[in-house]
């Protein structure tokens, strides 16, 4: 129990002759000779009878435990958030210590934090000397707050295995055929090419080798073209657009040529305008330079009739399309495709070192495509395929994922669905299990494979494997399914990292941070995302000086203070002065400033109790080594005196209430609202009167009356 001081005191000099000091408005007057009791009486008939037990503070302190295991005589920075810092904006950082792991690769930190009565969960932070974080759930028991980082296991060796390249997974970075503007040139003139500048005319030339420069505008005959041809060279030039025509059926089947490539330059459009059918590429090539585009409604490459596997596309630039088949070939994109419906009905693989968008990725009637991604793969509705290959710091995203065949996953590397996903009789590759590098796989409702081939197969390596819930997709017995998984997970047990519920987020390499130009062979560059200004966790402390028995506005005096727990020091600020006396501020004995003049007001002024709030002032420094330091054991040493204008010591001295007893301070988390002028505490917020009856209620500010209170924002 800590020792209390009395809320209401009244102090030094006082007047004769019934003088009056105004409070919360003009109208308000305080009587020196009006009793605590009374306002105390008033409260129990407007509120009601208090909690023995209630101590007017929402916050608690917990012991709070982080253990790391990583490389041995390495630098971390260990850090508690009150809610996940990547999704959240919101997010409070509520300790950050540095540590240093011994020669066993592991160190740990003990130190007590403020929490939110009734908080569950935060999530603990590992941050590396890169800036690499990784977060994790943490769960709050009764013993406080235990979380460890890293291996899972003390037995962790900190030699790293063979896993220091960056793709332990191969993904190979381009063969790439890009010829320059210069290289195109010399083909169609050394090759033994007839030049053509347009398609008039020319059906099928039998041996012949054929080079069609298109330098303006025109649309492709409705023709089968170049069947017998030798070869083919189609070259759209900077500033044409090569266009297949609204009307007709086009195919650009060719299975007999040496060579037959479609060359999209720098400046050159290929555009699709066929609506009901699509342009049949066949065994062609389609090059797209850096600066090139393909455009609009449906493309298919590659020729299903036949096993052989083609290349179908090599883009460097732009393809943006309504629908793409990849008909048995492979498309290797060092650009950008956005692309509604990618059809993969035939198989193939897409090898992707830049960045790529689709609605649907995989065909619905078989499990046929791969993806080998360095980057950012993100489909908005489903991905469904056989082989899955995540380079190092990249990413595969959908709504729904379906994996049939092998998962290879390099360090960093991340694959999100963010509804649902299988994940079949398929053996799972994470980075090395005795390394310290970490692959995640988030599926919110994980399903089984099929009644006859269980969610099964091995898994290697360091893997977070985040789910909230096994579900069934049938009406078949949904707890023998979670069963199957929970099989699943013991069976792969020394592998996985299992977290629950709760998402875990590789920071720097979400898929929101991957652009593009970052990409190349070895992986995205990882642009460390982190909350850019961390918000501490702070807590409000809000006063009621007595202006007349009925006032419970709770916003005389408000003030907000916390641990900047980046520079190790306790702050505080003053946020609303809504008395017109001086209000002198005190912690620990020693002045901290006048509440008016701290937000650069006037006395007489009432600041920041109606509508949006406004200026408050600075953060004062008020305790330098805040290392131990917490809200909860510190509440004692504010102190609030409130005095007459002509400083004559009568008035208020505020400070932090006894248990059970009526308050003129509350301690509420640092994103509360206070009531404006004249709206008492429990009209503002009416669950109040719960919270005064039971201490134990913790949500009774989360319900507000939003016309009563000072808006934030």
């Amino acid at each position: 129990m800590r020792k209390i001081i009395s809320n209401i005191a009244l102090f030094g000099g006082m007047v004769a002759g019934g003088m009056l000091l105004a409070s919360c408005g003009e109208h308000d007057m305080f009587n020196p000779n009006n009793k605590a009791d009374q306002y105390a009486a008033n409260w129990e008939q407007k509120i009601g009878a208090i909690d023995p037990n209630q101590d007017w503070s929402m916050a608690t302190t917990v012991k709070a435990t982080m253990s790391i295991h990583e490389d041995a005589f390495a630098d971390y920075k260990l850090q508690l958030y009150s809610s996940n810092p990547i999704n959240n904006e919101d997010a409070n950082l509520i300790a950050s210590y540095k540590v240093e792991t011994d020669a066993r690769g592991y160190a740990s930190a003990s130190f007590n934090v403020d929490i939110v009565k009734g908080t569950k969960e935060v999530y603990a932070a590992r941050m590396d000397s890169h800036n690499r974080r990784i977060y994790k759930i943490a769960n709050i028991t009764e013993e406080g707050i235990n979380v460890s980082l890293g291996a899972t296991t003390k037995a962790f060796a900190p030699t790293r295995a063979a896993n220091n390249s960056d793709n332990q997974y191969v993904i190979p970075a381009f063969l790439s055929p890009y010829p320059t503007a210069a290289d195109v040139d010399n083909e169609i003139n050394n090759g033994g090419y007839t030049k053509r500048t347009n398609f008039d005319g020319f059906w099928s030339q039998g041996e012949e080798c054929v080079a069609f420069e298109i330098s303006e505008n025109m649309n492709i005959p409705n023709t089968y073209a170049f069947q017998s041809a030798k070869k083919v060279l189609i070259v759209v030039k900077s500033g044409a657009v090569l266009t297949f025509p609204s009307s007709g059926a086009n195919n650009w089947a060719s299975w007999s040529q040496e060579k037959y490539d479609i060359i999209i330059e720098n400046g050159g459009e290929l555009k699709m305008d066929m609506p009901n059918s699509d342009c049949g590429l066949g065994f062609a090539r389609l090059i797209v330079q850096r600066g090139g585009k393909v455009t609009g409604k449906r493309l298919s490459t590659g020729y299903p009739q036949n096993n052989v596997v083609t290349d179908g596309i090599w883009n460097d630039g732009t393809i943006e399309l309504e629908w793409l088949n990849m008909a048995k070939s492979n498309i290797y994109n060092n650009g950008v495709m956005k692309i509604n419906t990618f059809d993969t009905s035939n198989g193939g693989r897409i090898t992707n070192n830049g960045r790529v968008e689709c609605e649907t990725f995989g065909a619905t009637s078989d499990q046929s495509g791969e993806i080998w991604t360095n980057c950012l793969f993100r489909c908005k509705d489903y991905m469904k395929g056989s082989n899955f290959r995540i380079g190092a710091n990249a990413a595969l995203e959908a709504k729904v994922v379906e994996i049939y065949g092998n998962l290879d996953l390099n360090k960093n590397a991340i694959l999100r669905a963010s509804e649902s996903g299988i994940i079949g009789n398929c053996t799972i590759n994470a980075p090395s299990a005795t390394g310290n590098d970490f692959a995640l796989v988030s599926i919110p409702d994980l399903l089984y494979y099929d009644d006859n081939n269980h969610t099964t197969g091995a898994i290697t390596g360091n893997l977070y494997i985040e789910y909230n819930n096994f579900k069934d997709r049938s009406d078949n017995d949904a707890a023998y399914w979670a069963g199957v998984l929970a099989n699943y997970m013991i069976t792969n047990a020394g592998a996985i990292c299992k977290v629950g519920e709760a998402p875990l987020t590789i920071a720097g390499n979400d898929a929101t941070d991957i652009e593009s130009v970052d990409c190349s062979g070895k992986g995205n560059t990882p642009v460390n995302k982190q909350p850019q200004t961390p918000n501490y966790q702070s807590w409000i402390l809000a006063c009621e000086d007595l202006g007349d028995a009925d006032d419970r506005d709770f916003n005389d005096i408000v003030l907000e203070v916390r641990k900047n727990v980046e520079s190790n020091k306790a702050e505080v600020r003053c946020l609303a002065a809504g008395g017109t006396l001086p209000a002198n501020i005190y912690y620990n004995g020693q002045p901290v400033g006048e509440s008016h003049a701290m937000l650069g007001g006037e006395t007489k002024q009432m600041i920041n109790t109606s509508g949006t709030l406004g200026r408050f002032s600075d953060w004062k420094e008020i305790e330098a080594d805040a290392t131990g330091w917490t809200i909860t054991d510190n509440i004692d040493k504010f102190q609030i005196k409130v005095t007459m204008n002509d400083k004559t010591m009568v008035g208020t001295l505020i400070s932090a209430p006894a248990e059970g007893k009526t308050p003129h301070m509350i301690i509420v988390p640092g994103e509360w609202e206070w009531p404006i002028e004249r709206k008492n505490i429990n009209e503002a917020y009416p669950k109040f009167v719960d919270w005064n009856a039971n201490a134990s209620i913790t949500d009774w500010n989360s319900a507000k009356e939003a016309d009563m209170v000072v808006k934030r924002k």
